[in-house]
């Protein structure tokens, strides 16, 4: 009554069932893995320990604020529409923005996934940036992300704000294009949104 979860369970060799037919104790040959239901809080991390006859299962998954990050993987791809758009019409300004919106909100969407109150609370474009550095410098993403996300940070104060002139090539969009849309499939991957 405390936990509702849907476990993936592995058949011993010879046996298989049909869908909704009930599966035996003596019929596992073991567990590939176990997901909280939809009806229990998605942005909270879980341990789950399962006892199928003399043998206990563990699983967990620690990443936090699953559902926030989906919304702003979610966004980010919007964000990242808006910016392929803008490049296609060679909108350099626009393009600009509209990508580093789209790569701040996936350097968010990781970071949620730990337990930090206050930065799921309020996160300045500043913390943001210095939190995603410091976690990379740890070796948890790749570089060529932070370094795309970094150097929209600092075209994004000219193209938003008037700050000077932009010079950028198609090429060199083009790249950063592609950077932020490997992002979004690592992040994707790493925050658990299927």
């Amino acid at each position: 009554s405390e936990v509702k979860a849907i476990g993936k369970m592995k058949l011993k060799p010879g046996v298989s069932k049909k869908a909704g037919e009930p599966i035996f104790e003596h019929e596992l040959e073991g567990l590939e893995e176990i997901n909280l239901t939809e009806e229990d809080d998605p942005n909270c991390g879980h341990a789950t320990f399962l006892r199928i006859g003399d043998r206990w299962i563990v699983a967990f998954d620690f990443r936090y604020n699953k559902a926030l990050s989906k919304k702003h993987i979610e966004t980010a791809k919007q964000f990242y529409e808006a910016a392929e758009f803008s490049f296609n019409q060679r909108n350099w300004s626009a393009f600009i923005d509209n990508l580093f919106s789209a790569a701040e909100l996936l350097a968010k969407s990781i970071l949620l996934s730990m337990p930090d109150p206050k930065f799921r609370k309020k996160a300045s474009h500043r913390a943001i940036q210095t939190k995603y550095n410091r976690f990379a410098d740890l070796g948890n993403v790749e570089a060529v992300y932070r370094e795309t996300f970094n150097k929209l940070s600092g075209l994004r104060d000219r193209a938003r704000y008037l700050k000077g002139d932009i010079s950028i090539s198609e090429g060199e969009a083009r790249r950063l294009l592609d950077i932020v849309k490997d992002m979004m499939e690592d992040v994707t991957l790493r925050v658990g949104i299927h």
